[in-house]
């Protein structure tokens, strides 16, 4: 009596098989270009390499870094920044990805706030903002015995009140000199520390601080123009900052305690930043920073 043994069909999977993770893709073209915003970095570096998000995170999960890739996606968009220590480990990855100088992309993180999970627990709100500006990247990695001095360091030589450092920061916090944007232009963040009401900064700049940021928050550029990144909520306040910042040390006065440069507020303009050593009036002008 012989025994028939049926054998269930093997499936086979639909579609194409999945291409091989490239560890180390080559450049399509020179590396001439950096921005100083990390979303803008990113984007760069990953069309400079022929990356998608898709591939970037096969093989940035493959060196055992990240598992969403939609964070891949925002983080090219502008919509968020790594915060965690497994976030800025997929920075590293990335950065060794493209051979990048180390550091390359993650010194382009703003530093406003600590990094989750960085700093030691049992410490407030306020000091782990200040200690997030002192404490080097690996802190986590070292021991008991390196964290309790470094900490102890900062404490007395950085945050305590008596040092020459911390004099300092309390005296120039007396002089600020940045502009104030409308909230309807540019969103306020938390902690912020743009300059009282009467220096608003002008209309002219207002209306072009608007059509700025308009324009790299808006889903789809106007038709005939393109941009490199997206701005979140986040990003469009952080760079409002910066630039209130920025315009007004112009304005700030060349004799007072600022030391800026004197512009008159209603010469003020983006213009400057494509072309800093024309200025409308002809007795002063504006100095390039180079």
């Amino acid at each position: 009596m012989s025994l028939t043994v049926a054998m269930a069909p093997v499936k086979r999977g639909r579609g194409r098989p999945p291409l091989p993770i490239i560890l180390h893709p080559e450049p399509l073209w020179p590396d001439t270009v950096d921005p100083a915003d990390f979303a803008e970095a990113l984007s760069a570096q990953m069309k400079r390499h022929g990356d998608t998000a898709h591939r970037l995170h096969r093989a940035v999960k493959s060196q055992g870094g990240l598992s969403d890739q939609k964070t891949l996606s925002y983080w090219r968009r502008g919509l968020k920044t790594p915060r965690t220590l497994a976030s800025l480990k997929v920075v590293d990855l990335i950065e060794a990805r493209y051979r990048l100088e180390p550091g390359r992309l993650r010194g382009k993180l703003p530093r406003d706030r600590a990094t989750s999970g960085h700093t030691p627990p049992g410490l407030n709100h306020a000091e782990t903002r200040r200690l997030a500006w002192h404490l080097p990247h690996d802190f986590r990695r070292r021991s008991k015995a390196e964290q309790a001095e470094i900490l102890d360091w900062v404490r007395t030589r950085i945050l305590s009140s008596g040092t020459d450092y911390s004099r300092y920061q309390s005296e120039v916090s007396r002089h600020r000199f940045g502009f104030r944007f409308d909230k309807s232009i540019v969103p306020s963040r938390h902690g912020s520390s743009i300059g009282p009401a009467h220096l608003q900064a002008p209309e002219a700049l207002q209306d072009e601080m608007r059509a700025l940021v308009r324009f790299k928050s808006a889903t789809l550029t106007d038709l005939g123009f393109s941009r490199s990144g997206v701005w979140g909520r986040e990003t469009a306040a952080q760079r409002g900052e910066h630039l209130a910042l920025m315009f007004g040390a112009l304005a700030a006065d060349p004799q007072g305690e600022v030391a800026g440069l004197g512009v008159p507020p209603e010469s003020l303009s983006f213009a400057l930043l494509v072309v800093p050593d024309h200025r409308a009036d002809a007795g002063s002008r504006v100095r390039s920073p180079h």
